[in-house]
């Protein structure tokens, strides 16, 4: 078996039943909306990559990112993009 590369785990990411669909039903049910869009998730692949938590690090990744809007309740409409992951998960990434 081949290691999984950063683009199998964007797949894996933006997978309708994978874990960005789970924290999406859970913003939807509050009426709230989630986007990432496909460089962003290509990003949190390769933070999954360096820091070795491979298929792991999706849900780590989206567990950071989504930290404070899940408990502060804002913004209504929540659009994780590249430079917000590379703000959040940056250290980890150099």
């Amino acid at each position: 078996m081949d290691p999984l590369t950063p683009e199998n785990i964007a797949h894996i990411l933006l997978c309708e039943h994978g874990p960005l669909g789970e924290y999406r039903a859970t913003l939807n049910a509050e009426g709230r909306t989630l986007n990432l869009d496909r460089e962003a998730a290509l990003v949190v692949g390769q933070w999954s990559v360096t820091t070795g938590l491979m298929g792991r690090g999706p849900k780590a990744a989206l567990d950071t990112l989504l930290r404070d809007p899940l408990f502060d309740g804002t913004p209504k409409d929540v659009i994780i993009t590249a430079a917000t992951v590379r703000q959040k998960l940056g250290a980890l990434l150099n």
